[in-house]
Order: C-alpha cells, then sequence, then structure tokens
C-alpha cells in the first residue's frame, strides 16, 4: 500500500517505525513483506490514512508529481478547449475519474468522455453518459462479463514499452515526456509476438486489402465472444501452458508479476469452491484464502486433478458474482433516474 503512494524504501522503514514501534528492524521487515488478508485491508487503510507521517511523505511527492502531471496535459493541448477522449481497455473508470479530478483541480472544469473494451462498475456519483463501453457495461453484456477475464486480455493487449508512472521535464527536449517503469516488460516479446498474429487475424477477418466488406458490428462482437470464451474459459493445455506463462500483477509498482495461470494445489482448488466461498462469505471468516491466481481457468487446467469439475464451478462463481454486480448497478441506475423524476 506505501508503494503504491509512491514511497520507497527508506521512507517505508521509517513509515514502519511509526506502525510498529515495539518490533525490532529485522521484525518491520517481516511485517511491510506480509500480504494483508482482505478482512484487514480497511482496517490498514484506516491506519495509513491517520498517519500524520505518512500523509507529510506522500503529499511532498504528490505536490512533484502534480506540477509534472499537469504541465504535461497542458503540453498536449487538455486545456486547449479542443475536443479529446479517453480510450482505455477498463475496468472501473477510474483514469478517467482521476483524470477529470486533476483538470479540475488545474481550473478546466471539462470532463473528457471516456472509450471502454469493457466496464465492470462506475466511479461513485460518476455519469453514466460519460462511460461508453463495447463489450459490456456495469448493467449489460451479462454473458459476455461471465465468459471474459480481464487479467488475461490485460496481458494480450498491453503496451509492450511498460507502465507510465509519472511525467518529467527533459531539459535537452525542453518538454515533458512520460517516465517509463522498465521493469514492466516482461512480457515484452510474448506481447510483440501476439500483436503480429492479431493484425494478421484481423486484416483477414474485416476484410482489409481484399477489396471485401468486412462483417457488421453484432456479428464482430459474436465472434469475439465465440473467440473469448473458448480461449479464457475453455483453454487447452497448449493454450494454458502459453498464456498461463504470461507475468502479471495489479500493482504499477510489481516490477516483476507472477505466473498469470499460478500453480495452485488440491487445497487452494477446494477453498475456491462454492460451497467454501459461501460459508466464507455468511461466517465472515479470517482464516487463509487459499492462494489465488490471475487466471483460475488456466490453473485449473494445467493443475487440477478434475478439471471439469473445478472449470464448472468457476464457470457458476462467475456467472453468479457478475449477477450481482449487474443488478446492483440496474439498481443503482434505477435509484438516480428515481431521484430525477422526483425533483422534476
Amino acid at each position: 500500500m506505501m508503494r503504491r503512494g509512491g514511497l520507497e524504501g527508506e521512507e517505508i522503514r521509517r513509515a514502519a517505525g511509526e506502525f510498529w514501534p515495539e518490533l525490532s528492524e529485522q521484525e518491520r521487515e517481516a511485517e511491510i513483506l506480509r500480504e494483508i488478508s482482505r478482512v484487514h485491508q480497511k482496517e490498514w487503510k484506516k491506519r495509513l490514512s491517520e498517519s500524520l507521517l505518512l500523509k507529510e511523505m506522500i503529499d511532498s511527492k504528490s505536490e512533484k508529481a502534480y506540477r509534472s502531471t499537469i504541465g504535461y496535459l497542458k503540453q498536449e493541448g487538455l486545456f486547449d478547449g479542443t475536443e479529446y477522449a479517453l480510450v482505455d481497455s477498463g475496468w472501473v473508470g477510474s483514469i478517467q475519474l482521476t483524470l477529470s479530478r486533476l483538470l479540475r483541480s488545474a481550473g478546466y472544469d471539462k470532463t473528457p468522455v471516456g472509450y471502454y473494451y469493457g466496464l465492470y462498475s462506475l466511479p461513485s456519483g460518476a455519469k453514466s453518459s460519460d462511460y461508453r463501453t463495447w463489450y459490456f457495461s456495469p448493467s449489460d453484456g451479462l454473458k459476455n462479463k461471465a465468459s471474459f477475464n480481464n487479467c488475461l486480455y490485460e496481458c494480450m493487449i498491453s503496451s509492450p514499452e511498460g507502465s507510465c508512472t509519472g511525467y518529467e521535464y527533459d531539459a535537452r527536449q525542453k518538454r515533458f515526456i512520460p517516465a517509463l517503469d522498465s521493469g514492466n516488460h516482461y512480457n515484452r516479446e510474448q506481447i510483440m509476438a501476439e500483436k503480429k498474429v492479431m493484425n494478421l487475424f484481423l486484416q483477414e477477418y474485416c476484410g482489409r486489402g481484399t477489396g471485401r466488406e468486412g462483417p457488421g458490428e453484432a456479428v464482430k462482437k459474436k465472434c469475439v465472444r465465440k473467440l473469448m470464451k473458448r480461449l479464457m474459459i475453455h483453454p487447452t493445455m497448449a493454450e494454458a501452458r502459453y498464456f498461463g506463462s504470461f507475468r502479471f500483477s495489479d500493482d504499477v509498482t510489481d516490477t516483476e508479476g507472477g505466473l498469470l495461470a499460478k500453480r495452485l494445489s488440491e487445497t487452494d482448488f477446494r477453498k475456491k469452491r462454492l460451497i467454501s466461498r459461501l460459508t466464507g462469505c455468511l461466517k465472515k471468516q479470517d482464516g487463509p484464502e487459499g492462494n489465488a491466481s490471475a487466471w483460475m481457468e488456466g490453473s485449473i487446467v494445467l493443475y487440477a486433478k478434475h478439471p471439469r469439475r473445478e472449470l464448472r464451478n468457476e464457470q457458476i462463481h462467475r456467472w453468479l458474482l457478475n449477477m450481482g454486480k449487474q443488478a446492483a448497478a440496474l439498481y443503482q441506475r434505477w435509484e438516480i433516474r428515481h431521484e430525477k423524476n422526483k425533483s422534476g
């Protein structure tokens, strides 16, 4: 959590001294590296937010990052009144929200429109008309969500240049430039190979350069769903081995990542079964959650003793999870419309 706030080695150790004054330096290092269970994450977020030392260090980092970020955005014309939009893969619209807040903080009150491959949810208070999706939205596309894995998708379409971690002024070029994290190149060769194959497929499928007209939008979406489900939900052993070997992390501070299809034990699979998950939720247990895999289906095909059973269980879990989220999104949309009608 502290690394995500931009803190580094010595700064993290200073904060650790405040949180665990009674521990030795070695014990504090162990606590820093210890994974926090989901049950304790809210508790730690509260503790971190109440730390004046931590706030002071993060504010110092943020002020420098803010100046360079606004400088880059102005340089690229986002304050000139030009029409522009944000394009992203998904999945909760947080980058668009952050960009909007940055622009407002610098005196520019125009809200950018975002175009997404898919969105599972919207930021609190966001206008749905500003968030436009293709494959699925918070309130639509249940079948597509249930046959989709966004972690595998991110591995396949990520930029081989790595993540942008901020902006810095280049005195030689006299302009702000993106600062890239060179450590996030761990899938570079695979991404470049995937890009060539995808381009060949898309050129053939869409009829580019062939003189024939490509398929319509509805046919494209149906084809995408069929291909996605085939690969993401029912991979062959060869597909699971190849795509499961991608490195993945949803933490921009992680420069190594872990295997997309992580090796899991039978105990881990048992803890991921529906009945175990439901029991844990009902009891609000804080016991061991078992190892998690970013691509469960890949891990199941590679390591489960009974892959068909585990795949069926995971598919049921996906449907129930996305049904619940979509129902909540539909109810929220109904509430907003109801309030508008009352005030109107």
